[in-house]
C-alpha cells in the first residue's frame, strides 16, 4: 500500500483538478485560480469560485471537481465548496455602491419598446438563478418599477447613516432590491421640476444614495431618448455592458439605431439585443412577427445573431406587469427572459474575468502638461504619458472653434478599465478616448 503524506495528496488533488474545465471561462480551474485545494489526512477540501452565483454551470462545475479528486488514491473524504465572489471590480464610487460588482443598462433610444419589463424581468431571471440583484430605475421623469414591482411604499433612512437609504426589498427571500424615485415620497411625483442636467444629477444621486449591501447585478433601467439622464448615467457609471432593446418595427429600429452613438461614444460594451413584443403565437403559428429588426441592429454593434433573443407577445408577461400573475406560468416567455439572463452572465464572467487583474488610474499632471495613465497588471505597473499637443491633436474637430488660448482638462474621468473621459476649460464634455487608442499616443507606450 502507498502511504500518501498530506503534501503528497494535495498535489495530486490539484494535479486532478487541472482537467476540470469552466465551461463559461474556458479555463482549467487551477490554472483560472479558481480552485483552492486543503488536503488534512486523507480528507481534501477544494474551495471553488465561479464568480457569480448566477454562473449556468455552477453545479456542474462543483460537481466536476468533486468527482476528480475522488479518484486520487488516498482520498477518503471530498468536500466541495462553492463560491462566487466575483472578478469585477466598483462600477461606482459611492458609498452606497461599494459593495455592486456589476452594472448593466437596459437601454433603448424608442419609447414604448418595454425597457422597463426587460429590465425588470431579466432582473428576477438572475435572481432566481442565485445572484444577488438590484434595479435602478433611472427614469425620473416617467419612473415605473413601483408599478411593476407592486409597492408603493417610502424608502427608509439606512441604518449606515451618511443620508444613505434603504432599497425596496422586491423579494421576501434572496436579494433582490429596487431603486425609484417613485418610493422616496410625494415630491418626487411632479416632473416639471425636473430639467435638462437636473434630471440627469437626480438619477446619479438616486444610484449613490441607496445603500445597495453586497450586489453580484445592478440593472439600470434607462429613461427612452439620448438626454441628460442617459448621458448622465453614462458618465458616472462604468456600466459593464448594455442589453438594447426593440420591437419588431422600422420605425422602433430607426430610434433605436439613433441611439447606439452614445454607447459607443462612452465605450459601453454591448451585451444583447432583445426583441420585445416579437411575435404572437395562435393555432401552432407565429401570427405575427415576421418583420425582425434585431439583427440589423445587433450588426450595428458588431454582435452576433446569438446575442439577439426574442420576447412573445405574452398574457403572462403583460398580468406579470400587472401584478396579478407570474412570468413563470407562460413557457414562452420564461424560455425567452432565462436564455438572456444565462447569455449577460456568461459574457460578464468573461469580460470581467480578463480584466480582475488589472487596474487603473488617470489624472491630469499640470506640471508635465499632460495626462498620466497608470495601468496596473498584477504587481506590474506601467506609466503612459500623453502630451498635452497630442491629446489636442484628437479633439481639434470636437473643440469649440474660437479658442484665443489652448484649452486644458479640467476634469479627467476613468470609465471603468476601458476609456478615460476628459472636460475641457474650452467647454467640451465628456471627450471619451478609448484607453488603448489614449495609451498608443503616450511617450511610454
Amino acid at each position: 500500500m502507498r502511504l500518501w503524506g498530506r503534501r503528497s495528496l494535495q498535489e495530486e488533488a490539484v494535479r486532478a483538478l487541472r482537467g476540470v474545465v469552466d465551461p463559461v471561462l474556458g479555463v482549467d480551474v487551477v490554472s483560472g485560480g479558481l480552485a483552492r485545494v486543503r488536503a488534512e489526512g486523507t480528507r481534501v477540501s477544494v474551495e471553488v469560485d465561479v464568480g457569480s452565483a448566477a454562473h449556468p454551470a455552477r453545479r456542474a462545475v462543483a460537481e466536476a471537481c468533486g468527482a476528480a479528486v475522488e479518484k486520487v488514491g488516498g482520498v477518503r473524504e471530498v468536500r466541495i465548496t462553492l463560491g462566487a465572489s466575483g472578478f469585477g471590480g466598483k462600477p461606482a464610487s459611492s458609498p452606497g455602491a461599494a459593495s455592486v460588482r456589476c452594472a448593466v443598462a437596459v437601454t433603448s433610444c424608442k419609447g414604448g419598446v418595454g425597457k422597463s419589463t426587460v429590465a425588470w424581468h431579466l432582473a428576477r431571471s438572475l435572481w432566481r438563478r442565485g445572484g444577488r440583484v438590484g434595479v435602478l430605475d433611472a427614469d425620473v421623469h416617467g419612473p415605473s418599477l413601483p408599478s411593476l414591482v407592486g409597492r408603493r411604499e417610502v424608502a427608509r433612512p439606512s441604518p449606515a447613516g451618511g443620508g444613505l437609504a434603504l432599497p425596496i426589498e422586491a423579494e421576501e427571500t434572496g436579494v433582490l432590491r429596487v431603486a425609484s424615485l417613485g418610493f422616496v415620497g410625494e415630491a418626487s411625483t411632479d416632473p416639471s421640476a425636473l430639467r435638462g442636467p437636473l434630471a440627469g444629477r437626480v438619477a446619479t444621486q438616486l444610484l449613490a444614495m441607496t445603500d445597495w449591501g453586497e450586489l453580484d447585478y445592478l440593472i439600470v433601467d434607462l429613461p427612452p431618448g439620448i438626454g441628460d439622464v442617459p448621458l448622465a448615467v453614462y458618465r458616472d457609471l462604468a456600466l459593464d455592458g448594455a442589453v438594447v432593446v426593440t420591437t419588431p418595427s422600422r420605425l422602433a429600429h430607426a430610434d433605436v439605431l439613433r441611439g447606439l452613438g452614445l454607447l459607443q461614444q462612452f465605450r459601453v460594451p454591448p451585451l444583447a439585443v432583445v426583441e420585445n413584443m416579437a411575435y404572437l403565437e395562435g393555432c401552432g403559428t407565429r401570427i405575427f412577427g415576421d418583420v425582425s429588426t434585431r439583427a440589423q441592429v445587433a450588426a450595428t454593434l458588431g454582435l452576433g445573431e446569438s446575442s439577439c433573443f426574442e420576447i412573445p407577445l405574452s398574457l403572462a408577461v403583460r398580468d406579470s406587469n400587472e401584478g396579478t400573475r407570474n412570468v413563470d406560468d407562460d413557457d414562452d416567455a420564461k424560455s425567452a427572459f432565462g436564455p438572456l439572463a444565462d447569455y449577460c452572465v456568461e459574457r460578464l464572467l468573461r469580460a470581467q474575468f480578463r480584466t480582475r487583474d488589472v487596474s487603473v488610474d488617470a489624472s491630469f499632471d499640470r506640471n508635465r502638461g499632460a495626462v498620466v495613465v497608470r495601468r496596473f497588471v498584477g504587481d506590474q505597473a506601467r506609466e503612459h504619458v500623453v502630451s498635452l499637443d497630442a491629446l489636442l491633436d484628437e479633439s481639434r474637430d470636437r473643440q469649440p472653434a474660437t479658442q484665443k488660448v489652448p484649452p486644458r482638462p479640467s476634469r479627467v474621468s476613468l470609465i471603468g478599465k476601458r476609456a478615460i473621459a476628459i472636460d475641457w476649460s474650452s467647454g467640451l464634455k465628456n471627450d471619451v478616448y478609448d484607453l488603448d487608442a489614449l495609451i498608443a499616443l503616450s511617450s511610454g507606450a
